[in-house]
């Protein structure tokens, strides 16, 4: 099973009902309800021979553009999901880092969520 399918599976299950899940990268020119995205971005030698480290973002898109309410629930969404994220098996929460995407004008805030899963070649 992929990295990628193997995070789609346990990420799911957690997300809002509501929610808007893509297990890949794709380009939205609209977002009308909270949206997850999940990218597989790297893959380096892990801290043993025979394991690697993949780098998986988990972008989290907010629809809200009234300024300090997107905020408010960016924030509220990162403290619940975050911790749930750290209970999928072999998955490490790295950081969280503010984003917007599309990351040109006009954008929605957003927040990009680093994990890392190692795997045996």
């Amino acid at each position: 099973m992929s990295v990628r399918k193997y995070l789609a599976d346990h990420i799911r299950p957690l997300l809002p009902t509501g929610w808007v899940f893509y297990d890949h990268d794709r380009s939205l020119s609209t977002v009308g309800k909270t949206t997850a995205l999940l990218m597989h971005t790297r893959i380096e030698p892990g801290p043993q021979q025979g394991v690697l480290t993949h780098t998986v973002a988990l972008t989290v898109v907010e629809p809200t553009q009234v300024e300090g309410h997107m905020d408010d629930r960016l924030d509220d969404v990162l403290e619940d999901l975050i911790p749930l994220l750290r209970l999928i098996p072999n998955v490490q929460f790295v950081s969280a880092e503010r984003a917007a995407y599309p990351a040109n004008d006009p954008a929605y805030p957003a927040w990009s969520i680093q994990l890392t899963v190692q795997t045996t070649a």
